[in-house]
């Protein structure tokens, strides 16, 4: 049977491939960026999006050679390249921006390539296996850099930044970023287990999908020798994915960054699909991102299932009592409490925001991104 990655990119170029709109190497989207810079155009050139896509259609041999020098081009010319730069490595998300804005960029950009130089580096040409190296050496600096004082509260960020120095450093045998990453991952599975989850991020269908990508990519980057650390990481896997199946396909109550702004109470993701919990197959989802089809689908294919017919096949089960109670640790002495019932739960936390001084800024706030 052709692999579950592959039929996710199948279905993908059959969808969407002929609606991208293809400006200069970069793939141009008719809405605004989320950046503040970006934000004053009607239209964006979105580089996450285009080193998403970059991979998939070269995968699966609808981008040739030449065309695919010009998108990487596009994309390094996103990446900051002067060694003086406090940024120096990090991506642009938008071409529309003159400075960096989001620094999480550098890795929403740079996984895809990383993730697809690793697993599918056979149907990478050589010339494109120049420029991808070279964004990724000078993204190695960047990752580094933020490792040298890593953020352990915003999870998503610092896994991926760790995580991607792990992967860097395994494909270039570079023992000195390999240390920094594989020690960056124990200080923070200790800060988990003493501390907790930070400012709530545990919390979150949607950042948890960056989490599990982050976490497989460390797996798979980590060397035999590191079987502990491997060890570790998967039990806060399963530990994670024992989270959602208490849910069980249901928004998370309370939840933390969700952005359910039209209150969706089903949530269909791959995280649940992961946990599985049965509704969210792929091959019946119509909204699978390109993002996640090679953050995640490519790295988990043998654990995804792709429909209902092969969850069934599959002999999946998530078998969930009813009513039932869980409290979840979020950051120091803040906890969740949530009871969950036939079609759904409700939830508290007894505090919240979990971290002073998150609430509210000016672009960004864990107050609005709680909905």
């Amino acid at each position: 049977m052709e692999s579950l990655w592959k039929r996710v990119y199948s279905k993908l170029i059959e969808k969407q491939w002929d609606n991208l709109v293809w400006d200069e190497g970069l793939i141009k989207e008719n809405r605004r960026g989320h950046t503040r810079e970006a934000a004053k155009y009607e239209y964006c050139h979105n580089a996450t999006l285009t080193a998403a896509w970059y991979s998939i259609g070269t995968v699966m041999g609808k981008i040739n050679e030449e065309e695919g020098l010009v998108i990487l081009k596009a994309l390094e010319n996103q990446q900051v390249t002067d060694p003086t730069s406090p940024h120096f490595g990090c991506m642009r998300w938008y071409r529309e921006e003159s400075k960096v804005y989001d620094t999480n960029g550098a890795f929403f950009v740079q996984r895809s390539l990383l993730i697809t130089r690793k697993l599918m580096s056979e149907y990478i040409f050589d010339s494109h296996k120049v420029v991808i190296d070279r964004i990724l050496d000078r993204g190695a600096k960047w990752f580094a850099r933020e490792l040298a004082t890593p953020i352990y509260y915003y999870t998503n960020k610092i896994l991926s930044d760790g995580a991607m120095l792990l992967g860097i450093a395994s494909l270039t045998e570079n023992k000195e970023y390999y240390n920094l990453a594989k020690n960056f991952f124990r200080n923070w599975i200790e800060y988990t287990k003493s501390r907790g989850w930070g400012w709530g991020e545990n919390l979150s269908i949607g950042y948890n999908g960056v989490i599990f990508s982050a976490l497989k990519l460390a797996l798979i980057s980590l060397e035999a020798d590191d079987l502990d650390l491997k060890m570790d990481i998967e039990k806060i896997m399963d530990e994670q994915l024992n989270f959602f199946r208490f849910y069980n396909g249901y928004e998370i109550t309370p939840a933390i960054r969700n952005y359910n702004y039209d209150g969706q109470a089903r949530r269909r993701s791959l995280v649940y699909n992961l946990a599985h919990v049965a509704g969210n197959g792929i091959g019946d989802n119509d909204d699978i991102s390109a993002a996640d089809a090679v953050c995640l689908v490519a790295l988990f294919s043998d654990e995804l299932y792709y429909d209902e017919k092969d969850y069934d096949k599959r002999n999946l089960k998530n078998e969930q009592t009813v009513p039932r109670v869980r409290i979840t640790r979020i950051f120091d002495d803040k906890y969740s409490y949530s009871w969950a019932g036939k079609n759904g739960s409700i939830g508290t936390i007894n505090r919240f925001p979990v971290i002073d001084g998150s609430y509210q800024h000016p672009t960004w706030g864990l107050g609005w991104q709680c909905m």
